[in-house]
């Protein structure tokens, strides 16, 4: 039964090599890709973590306003002019 995809892309650099040695660059390829992904992801996921971490003290310093107690209003002032 034939693979859903082609082993070796005609429009890939390693169709132009020998077939065993395009074989092998493509397998490299491929893996050096994986590898870079998953990197990537490892990276993005350890950025999310210390910005978590970062703003878990930064946020417990901050109070909600509904949570202070109502302030009484100020006397009305009134400003008289000596024209």
């Amino acid at each position: 039964m034939p693979s859903a995809r082609p082993s070796r892309p005609s429009n890939c650099f390693s169709a132009r090599l020998p077939p065993r040695l395009g074989e092998s660059v493509l397998e490299v390829a491929r893996g050096a890709f994986v590898h870079g992904v998953q990197l990537a992801a490892l990276g993005g996921a350890g950025l999310l973590v210390a910005a978590a971490v970062l703003a878990a003290p930064l946020l417990r310093g901050i109070r909600n306003p509904k949570d202070d107690p109502p302030k009484e209003d100020a006397p009305a002032r009134v400003l008289l002019s000596s024209d």
